[in-house]
């Protein structure tokens, strides 16, 4: 996770994790804009490895299973890394959450519910064949805004 403030040098340089293989990556990066009053600080950067991300396991009723990973933004009491300190997503008022899920076929999870009226909820499908959020397939490779207005967290997910 980034935020550029004053400036950034950018180059992604990862390690081989495997010295005689394969070393696929798969990653994300997350930049965030700054609150206006922290527009010109530091430039700050990052590196959230899988192992530093906690992961929540929820089972739906019919015993299928979808892992959220906690990113930014608590989840229920789970904490996740320390984010950029001038970050969105290092201030309290900021409510920013990132979470990354991955469901087994068919599996079921609800949205927890938001407190903010203004929040803006965006699922984005990387890998499988679709999902499905309030009865609408969403396809693989492709994002949908969702309806965060029902502070009831009536928004639900299922896997395909």
């Amino acid at each position: 996770m980034a935020h550029c403030g004053s400036g950034i040098v950018h180059s992604e340089m990862f390690p081989l994790l495997v010295k005689d293989g394969p070393n696929p990556a798969e990653l994300f990066q997350i930049w965030l804009n700054l609150p206006a009053e922290n527009k010109m600080d530091a430039p700050a950067f990052t590196m959230f490895w899988s192992d530093q991300i906690p992961v929540i396991s929820s089972t739906d009723s019919e015993g299928n299973v979808t892992e959220i990973s906690v990113i930014t933004g608590r989840l229920g009491d789970v904490t996740p890394p320390p984010p950029p300190v001038s970050s969105w997503a290092a201030r309290s008022e900021g409510r920013r959450r990132n979470l990354a899920s991955s469901t087994q076929p068919r599996a079921s999870w609800e949205l927890p519910p938001v407190t903010n009226p203004d929040t803006e909820r965006v699922v984005y499908v990387f890998d499988g064949d679709h999902l499905v959020l309030d009865e609408e397939r969403v396809d693989a490779g492709t994002g949908a805004l969702v309806e965060a207005s029902a502070v009831d967290g009536s928004s639900r997910r299922r896997g395909r």
